[in-house]
């Protein structure tokens, strides 16, 4: 059934009708087996709910059916995506491009975690930027869609209220009638569960159990009377499109509708636990930066993964993954092969690279370089890597003159977490307490920091944007006016917390008599009548 996947779950359904009731003409049975992959499923359900049909329906087949969307949609939607095909020989791999045609297409809104899902998960928006610890329910969710100031567009607002509207009516009922085999991938961390929200456009991703796409709760949702099975990604590496590209599980889905007892293929299991269960060895390492980087990733064989010249990204790597969240970069790779990871620079700043290891979708191992500063386009870094407990050492070439001009090893490193530690460090700025400081005094510099999962990994300190050493700064060499402590501090996880304090540097008579003084003693002011005389003047 060729539909329109831009248009509504119910208006697709009205397709799927058309030619089911035609293909009945010709069954000798009087009824019709239905295949469906993935949206394909929502549309399946949706036309199975309408009365009458399920009678004229022999076995249903669901593969990676997002029941209760996935949150790879609303990156899509608001960060853009490749959606994970090509059309012809149209190249629609350009997230920004895919973000600007799904804006406002009914179907696609439809592929949002649902209200049920977050009933379920607890939410799939994490906020902790302006040291809010805040992870979004489903209205808080739209609101960020549709007002955030961080965002530069909005989604349309009257889409969402359509989808809410649909899925609350269909999501905690499953098929009724036929034979329904679900087939669901998992153990791919590749699956986004949860997009997290830190300060400066710093976007990182929590991992779930899933297909690459669809987490394991979404697909498996209302199944409970289905027959279900699971394509172990760490043996079959059948990720959500390869659910209907691998010729076992195909064949295997022939053989549901054509046999009675059909034989398992290698790979799939009938036993949700086989998911869960942490695996022996690393399965996937995912690299990340986070501000103004491009990311590549080259195996032995020089085949790339990143972004390529003209914007677009390829992924040549076999089974590779990669996606852009705004300036933030993901790229997935399979564990125990060498990599070459490159970055350059887009423009000034700083960056952060993490490196993830995960048995299955379970995170193992963590490690990061941390706020690596970035003085000019010119810059450029280069890693070797092997597997992560290896010694790891990041190259610098700061103008690109392909002369390595600093070697830098990992900020923080992690191993065998109970699980991810999302949560950033809570700072608390004990002095300064008060905003305006004459500049005769020295400026005490005292925070307070707390982590109570992975623990303090980085300390940063700025005054006016210059790295600060010391716990305290003599402000007779500062100028009057305003000025600025920033602090950064990191966990071991890598997780980014800033906080910054404005201060005014004043003048007073008091101030400027002790400043005058000190000026005298420094050889400033050569002649000691004329620093009386200033000070004469201050007093009067």
């Amino acid at each position: 059934v060729s539909y329109d996947w831009r248009f509504s779950v119910r208006n697709s359904a009205n397709t799927l009708n058309n030619i089911v009731q035609e293909a009945l003409t010709n069954s000798p049975t009087g009824k019709v087996n239905i295949i469906a992959h993935s949206m394909g499923g929502l549309v399946t359900k949706e036309y199975l709910s309408r009365p009458g049909i399920v009678d004229s329906i022999n076995k249903v087949i669901l593969l990676g059916v997002p029941n209760l969307g996935a949150p790879k949609a609303f990156k899509a939607l608001n960060y853009g995506d490749n959606m994970g095909f090509a059309i012809g020989p149209f190249n629609v791999l350009n997230p920004n491009r895919v973000k600007i045609i799904t804006q406002n297409m009914p179907g696609v809104y439809e592929l949002l975690p649902t209200r049920e899902y977050i009933n379920l998960k607890g939410g799939y928006v994490r906020d902790f930027r302006n040291s809010q610890n805040l992870t979004l329910n489903y209205d808080q969710t739209t609101n960020f869609m549709t007002s955030d100031p961080n965002l530069p567009d909005y989604r349309n607002s009257g889409l969402i209220n359509s989808a809410d509207n649909y899925h609350q009516t269909v999501d905690k009922s499953s098929i009724i009638g036929p034979n329904v085999f679900n087939i669901v991938g998992c153990q791919n961390p590749d699956t986004i569960g949860e997009i997290r929200l830190y300060d400066k456009g710093n976007v990182d991703i929590t991992a779930v159990d899933g297909d690459g796409t669809v987490p394991l709760t979404s697909a498996r949702a209302n199944s409970d009377n289905y027959q279900n099975y699971y394509a172990l990604y760490s043996q079959t590496k059948v990720d959500h499109s390869g659910l209907v590209k691998d010729e076992d599980i195909t064949k295997f889905v022939s053989d549901l509708i054509t046999e009675t007892n059909p034989t398992i293929p290698s790979g799939v299991s009938q036993t949700i636990s086989d998911c869960l269960d942490a695996l022996p060895n690393p399965t996937k390492i995912i690299f990340s930066t986070h501000s103004p980087v491009n990311l590549h990733i080259y195996d032995g064989q020089n085949n790339h993964t990143g972004l390529n010249a003209n914007g677009d990204f390829e992924v040549n790597i076999p089974n590779s993954n990669f996606y852009m969240i705004g300036e933030n970069s993901f790229a997935s790779v399979p564990a125990g092969v060498q990599y070459k990871v490159m970055i350059d620079a887009i423009s000034s700043g700083s960056f952060d690279l993490k490196i993830k290891s995960y048995n299955g979708s379970v995170l193992t191992n963590s490690t990061a370089f941390l706020n690596v500063p970035l003085p000019n386009e010119s810059f450029t870094a280069d890693l070797d890597f092997t597997d992560i407990n290896s010694s790891l050492e990041l190259n610098i070439d700061q103008n690109g003159d392909s002369v390595i001009d600093e070697v830098i090893v990992p900020d923080v490193e992690l191993s065998n977490p109970a699980s991810e530690d999302v949560t950033p460090p809570a700072i608390e700025i004990i002095a300064p307490s008060s905003d305006l400081h004459t500049r005769s005094s020295v400026l005490p510099i005292q925070i307070n920091i707390s982590d109570t999962e992975s623990g303090i990994g980085l300390i940063l300190k700025y005054f006016d944007g210059q790295p600060l050493s010391s716990d305290s700064i003599d402000l007779f060499f500062e100028k009057l006016g305003s000025h600025s402590l920033n602090f950064i501090v990191y966990d071991n996880s890598g997780n980014p917390a800033h906080a910054s304090k404005d201060i005014q540097v004043i003048a007073t008579p008091d101030s400027t008599i002790s400043d005058i003084e000190r000026t005298f003693q420094l050889g400033w002011i050569k002649k000691k009548n004329i620093k009386n005389s200033l000070i004469n003047k201050l007093e009067l």
